[in-house]
């Protein structure tokens, strides 16, 4: 029998809410296998990267689909009011100003990876002046092939995030993408997401460092700042160091 003069415990906090499991990344929310910042030893890909477009607005984020029909519609909605969808191009911002936050985003087919894989070798080089949150892959078919699970995963380790949207087959004869009734998965991705936005917001509300400089022919006062980088590591085929090329060095992101 409970003393009525003694305090009583508060209840025990409620278990945290599962998700979906993903086969990219089981239980967990987020992949963050990749360099954190460019590494400034990497050759731009054939091509270059997407074009760029200059920008006046500061959205909490901007939403850019590497390739057409990408979803990047889809997440610019699920994010808010607040994140601009800029599709296949780049914001570039005056110079001085702070790095436009963007999270890139494509679908799991081969086409899809191929391009955001492109992307990120672009991005790596430190030449596009925007400061990377992560990449954003949203499934095309009900289900995932082991095969485009592994180039997820090799995807993964070239940008410092890596979310995962699960196919939603009401999408399809919908137009309703109301925030509540997403899985869970993605409604906490999303959550997640945002967070990593205003947290890069609220730290660095002036211009960036020299790891996300803007282009060379964009630095007012004409030097190389690559020149004064620490060492990296020897580059590998792809481009990329050898402390970020392999899927399973990093840690999986809860929420």
């Amino acid at each position: 029998m409970s003393n009525p003069l003694l305090p009583t415990a508060p209840p025990p906090p409620p278990p945290p809410e599962q998700v979906e499991t993903s086969p990219v990344l089981g239980g967990e929310l987020a992949a963050r296998f990749g360099p954190q910042e460019p590494l400034t030893n990497v050759a731009a890909p054939t091509g270059g990267g997407l074009p760029t477009e200059q920008v006046t607005a500061d959205p909490l984020l901007w939403v850019v689909g590497v390739h057409g029909g990408s979803g990047a519609s889809t997440v610019a909605a699920l994010c808010g009011p607040d994140a601009l969808e800029l599709p296949q191009r780049l914001p570039m911002t005056a110079a001085g100003a702070p790095p436009p936050r963007v999270l890139l985003v494509a679908r799991t087919h081969a086409t899809g990876l191929h391009y955001a894989g492109w992307m990120a070798a672009h991005w790596a080089t430190g030449e596009t002046g925007v400061h990377l949150l992560g990449l954003v892959v949203l499934d095309d078919a009900p289900r995932l092939p082991p095969v485009l699970v592994t180039e997820i995963k090799r995807v993964a380790g070239m940008v410092p995030a890596l979310w995962h949207l699960p196919w939603v087959e009401a999408w399809r004869t919908s137009l309703d993408l109301d925030l509540t009734t997403v899985p869970r998965r993605t409604r906490k991705s999303i959550t997640q997401i945002r967070r990593a936005a205003e947290t890069t917001r609220d730290h660095h509300p002036g211009a960036g460092p020299d790891t996300h400089r803007r282009p060379p022919d964009r630095d007012p006062a004409g030097h190389d700042e690559a020149s004064a980088a620490p060492p990296q590591p020897p580059l590998l085929e792809n481009g990329f160091s050898e402390m970020s090329a392999e899927f399973p060095r990093g840690r999986i992101a809860a929420s």
